[in-house]
């Protein structure tokens, strides 16, 4: 009995309702992975099965007490992994196998007790060519597929520096279709119905379609070529990774690529991130893309005191931006004597504080700038003042009496004496103004003096570090990017070599 095509599990039980059989071959099926456990337990007629190369295992008892099995036949390139007792008692039994595999069943746990021959009589070679004159290089690291048109199989070679490669261990009396794609698939040469008879058969491909290769360039309005700086991602049409770098090789024309250029910080401050563009692959490519600097825009306002109405001189006025929402911008100035501001800006989600000294700050958000932003009205500060004195421990132990990232400090005031939380406080380092009014010797984390000042030494641990590594890339420069738990860019590092290290964080909630 031959069995040819898609089986399942339960196409092997043919063999035990034809009670006259003695030779089973499988060799042509595909879709199964294993011999199913008990399947040729007890039967004492077979003499001979073939297996096909899809198959990894034998299940426990398979071929249990077979006792006229003589030969087995199995084209997988690699052995199967033998179950419990699933040969036993089938006697002396000759394993034949692929040539190329000989060596491997030989030493194999379970199979070097057999006797291992070649596959001979059953299987002959294809031997493959590239056509004369082909630079092999241009198809490098495509591939060669070879399918059985009867039973769906694929064998597969990728193309190297070689013009000829050979499929050995075919089966005898089969078909098959040959191709030559890229890695999207597309066919950039064909040759069907080679047919294996009981020969070794030598076949070269008439001709082949030339592959062709987009380069992407990426400059600034004025002209310079920042290629180099940027990050460029090919994707399929159907958004599959293909490679990244500004050169995407082996495409067809007609076909589709999309690419994805992400910015350093560098030009991300300066430039808006291009959008992801789907490219056709024409006869010739050369694509460039231009960089489009962010819109500015003039913003400007007033400080005014909220219970006089009169401007407040010399007010901060601080406004952070998030560019393309990866990289932040802070401008500040100060307030004239009539209580205005203005400044040059970006076109970006912005945050604008208003800070004086002596009254509460109070911040404005905005999604979409306005030029004239409305006016902030401060209140004056009557309250406990709590003066901050921040100092730093590294890892390494090392202390400092000072702690340059203070702006990035949130603070909790708990009142020891009430039990409670004080919940209305202005801070603006070195101090903290608490807007309720404490009474003399409140305690806090320190004692509220006659003054209503109390003072704090706050000692601030880095919690670790990070080390980073990596094997191999195929991207020439190699960053390493710190954000926090909100995704917003903390620090960019270099790598040194392969790894990188002391690349200190000091919150928690970090990715990396």
């Amino acid at each position: 009995i031959t069995v040819a095509g898609p089986i399942s599990q339960y196409d092997w039980g043919i063999v035990n309702n034809s009670s006259n059989c003695t030779y089973l071959d499988m060799s042509r099926t595909y879709g199964m992975t294993y011999v199913p456990s008990y399947n040729f337990s007890n039967n004492t007629t077979l003499t001979t099965v073939s297996l096909p190369s899809s198959i990894e295992r034998i299940e426990y008892y398979a071929f249990h007490n077979c006792s006229n099995l003589s030969s087995i036949s199995i084209y997988a390139a690699t052995p199967p992994t033998i179950g419990y007792r699933a040969f036993e008692g089938i006697g002396d039994s000759i394993v034949y196998v692929p040539a190329d595999a000989l060596a491997l069943y030989q030493e194999a746990e379970g199979w070097k007790d057999f006797t291992i021959l070649p596959l001979a009589k059953e299987v002959s070679s294809l031997e493959v060519n590239l056509p004369d004159g082909t630079d092999p290089s241009i198809y490098k690291d495509m591939y060669i597929e070879l399918l059985n048109t009867k039973s769906g199989q694929k064998l597969r070679y990728v193309i190297t520096n070689r013009t000829t490669y050979t499929f050995n261990s075919l089966i005898n009396r089969t078909s098959y279709n040959l191709y030559l794609k890229n890695a999207q698939g597309d066919v950039l040469g064909e040759i069907d119905g080679i047919d294996i008879v009981d020969h070794d058969v030598s076949i070269t491909f008439e001709s082949l379609k030339v592959p062709l290769d987009l380069t992407l360039k990426v400059l600034t309005p004025a002209g310079e070529d920042v290629t180099s700086q940027t990050t460029i991602t090919w994707m399929d049409a159907k958004d599959t990774y293909l490679t990244r770098g500004n050169t995407l090789t082996g495409q067809m024309e007609g076909a589709y690529a999309k690419f994805h250029i992400t910015l350093p910080q560098t030009l991300g401050m300066q430039y808006l991130l291009p959008k992801d563009s789907v490219y056709e692959v024409l006869a010739e490519n050369d694509i460039s893309i231009t960089l489009k600097a962010i819109p500015q825009t003039a913003i400007g306002g007033k400080v005014t005191d909220v219970k006089t109405g009169l401007p407040l001189s010399g007010a901060t006025v601080a406004i952070s931006q998030m560019l393309n929402g990866l990289y932040s911008k802070s401008f500040t100035t100060k307030t004239d004597n009539k209580g205005e501001w203005s400044l040059q800006v970006y076109e970006a989600k912005t945050d604008i504080t208003a800070s004086m000294t002596d009254y509460v700050s109070k911040t404005q958000s905005f999604e979409t700038l306005v030029a004239e932003v409305p006016a902030f009205e401060l209140k004056d500060i009557n309250g406990t003042t709590i003066s901050l004195n921040l100092t730093y421990t590294n890892t390494d132990g090392e202390t400092q009496n000072y702690y340059s990232d203070y702006a990035n400090v949130a603070y909790t005031v708990f009142n020891e004496t009430m039990q409670k939380q004080v919940t209305e406080m202005n801070v603006q380092y070195p101090q903290i103004v608490l807007t309720e009014q404490l009474a003399e010797g409140t305690q806090l984390t320190a004692t509220v003096n006659e003054k209503d000042i109390a003072s704090v030494t706050l000692p601030i641990v880095q919690l670790g570090g990070i080390t980073a590594t990596f094997k191999q890339t195929d991207n020439n420069s190699i960053v390493g990017i710190l954000y926090d738990s909100n995704n917003r860019l903390i620090k960019k590092y270099d790598y040194s070599g392969n790894s990188l290290t002391s690349a200190s964080c000091q919150m928690v909630n970090t990715r990396w």
